[in-house]
C-alpha cells in the first residue's frame, strides 16, 4: 500500500497486529491507542502553538489529526484547553525570563516594545504580544518611552506598556 493511501492514523489490521504481538486483550488495545493518541494530539498542539498563535492551515491539521486519531470531542476540548493554558504559561515564562519583556503585578501585565518605524508600532507590538499571553485585554497605558539613536537619527523607539484585562470575581 502507498504511503499516501493511507489516510488513518491506524487501522483495524494494525491493532490486531498490536494485539496479537503483544498478547494484549482487545481492551487492552483500546485503552493503549486512547492513551497514545491522547500523547500524540497532545504534543501536536503543543508544536502548534509555540509562538502563541494558531494559522489556519496549523488549525486544519490539528482538525484532521483529532479525526485520524478517533478523538472525542470532550477529549480533544479538554486536550486544546491543557494545550492553550500551556502554551499562554510557556510565553510568559520565555518572556519574563529570557526576553525581560514582561513583568506581572497586580495592575496588569507590563511589557516592552520595540520597533523601527515609529512610535505607534512600538506600542502596537507591545499590546500584541500581551494580547497573546493574556485573555480578556481591555486596555493599556504608556508607562515609559525611550529610544536608541545612530548616526541618522531615530533608530529604535521602544516603549512599556501596563496591559489590563477586565476583572473576573
Amino acid at each position: 500500500m502507498r504511503p499516501e493511501a493511507r489516510t488513518r492514523w491506524h487501522t483495524t489490521d494494525d491493532l490486531q497486529h498490536l494485539r496479537h504481538a503483544l498478547q494484549l486483550r482487545s481492551s487492552d488495545v483500546t485503552e493503549v491507542h486512547d492513551e497514545l493518541a491522547r500523547e500524540v494530539y497532545g504534543h501536536a498542539i503543543e508544536q502548534v502553538l509555540d509562538d502563541l498563535t494558531l494559522e489556519p492551515a496549523e488549525e486544519q491539521f490539528l482538525l484532521r489529526l483529532r479525526s485520524e486519531l478517533q478523538l472525542s470531542d470532550g477529549e480533544a476540548e479538554r486536550l486544546w484547553e491543557d494545550g492553550m493554558l500551556e502554551a499562554r504559561r510557556r510565553g510568559l515564562q520565555r518572556a519574563q525570563t529570557h526576553d525581560e519583556v514582561f513583568h506581572s503585578g497586580t495592575g496588569g501585565v507590563e511589557v516592552t516594545g520595540v520597533s523601527t518605524e515609529c512610535l505607534e508600532a512600538a506600542i502596537s507590538n507591545a499590546v500584541e504580544t500581551a494580547q497573546k499571553a493574556m485573555n480578556g485585554a481591555t486596555s493599556f497605558e504608556l508607562l515609559q518611552t525611550r529610544g536608541r539613536l545612530n548616526e541618522a537619527g531615530i533608530h529604535e523607539w521602544h516603549v512599556e506598556v501596563r496591559v489590563r484585562r477586565r476583572r473576573v470575581d
